[in-house]
């Protein structure tokens, strides 16, 4: 697992507020198995589900699909990409419709 993910999780928890215990109940896993998953072990994708909901941030399931799922890897790139170019194109027709006619 990635420690960068790792750093994330950890991060998150500690800025909804919760500890160690509390979070492991909410998701449905021991305290144990929680500070494995924030020292890096690899965390399942239910559980990264659940984190993604119980503290609130998405960057969590983006990080996660992009970096450790094979599809992720493959479609998360594009979709950004693509997004990027979508935004660029809308500038760019904003600025050619915003020309008034004198």
């Amino acid at each position: 697992m990635n420690g960068r993910f790792a750093d994330l999780i950890f991060n998150a928890r500690r800025r909804v507020g919760l500890t160690v215990e509390r979070a492991a109940e909410c998701l449905g896993i021991s305290p144990r198995t929680l500070s494995y998953y924030e020292a890096g072990r690899y965390t399942p994708d239910n559980v990264v589900s659940k984190m993604v909901e119980l503290y609130k941030t998405q960057e969590l399931g983006y990080v996660w699909l992009s970096r450790e799922l094979s599809t992720g890897r493959m479609v998360l790139p594009s979709l950004e990409t693509w997004k990027r170019k979508k935004k660029n194109a809308a500038l760019i027709s904003g600025q050619h419709g915003s020309k008034k006619s004198v």
